[in-house]
């Protein structure tokens, strides 16, 4: 399991020496990232998703000592559960609840929570339709660590 410490220890770490490139290093991963499927993102959207993925796999390597494998698949039938359950909730607020009902890597779903949430004035750089995007994916891929 992933936890607070990990995912801290990685953002302590990209603060002092900066990120670890053997995330970019994941050829199938990063091929996915810049796929037509995140195209209606903009550019922020877009480095927001790769930080969220970044984060994950990072603290994972931090947690497990080995890198994550991505497994398309896996991420593929994830990613097809997690808007499967989202077409049947019919708010956004109760499908992050849902997904939050007895999750094992609650750590890191919050993480990816509070970096898409909007800032102390109310204001949000990345639409709500982004939101669910890159929360779904983020939730995806940390599923199909488990897969």
């Amino acid at each position: 399991m992933i936890n607070e410490k990990h995912i801290e220890s990685y953002l302590d770490s990209l603060e002092e020496k900066g990120p670890n490139n053997t995330f970019l290093e994941q050829e199938e991963l990063i091929e996915y990232l810049q796929s037509n499927t995140f195209s209606s993102l903009n550019e922020h959207e877009r480095k927001t998703l790769f930080f969220c993925f970044e984060v994950i796999f990072n603290s994972y390597l931090l947690s497990e000592k080995e890198e994550p494998q991505f497994d398309l698949d896996a991420f593929l039938d994830a990613e097809e559960d997690n808007w499967a359950l989202r077409e049947d909730i019919n708010s956004w607020p109760k499908t992050v609840d849902a997904f939050f009902e007895d999750y094992k890597e609650e750590d890191l779903l919050a993480f990816i929570e509070d970096t898409l949430v909007e800032d102390e004035e109310g204001e949000s750089t990345i639409s709500d339709i982004a939101r669910e995007i890159i929360f779904i994916s983020a939730k995806s891929f940390i599923d199909s660590l488990d897969a």
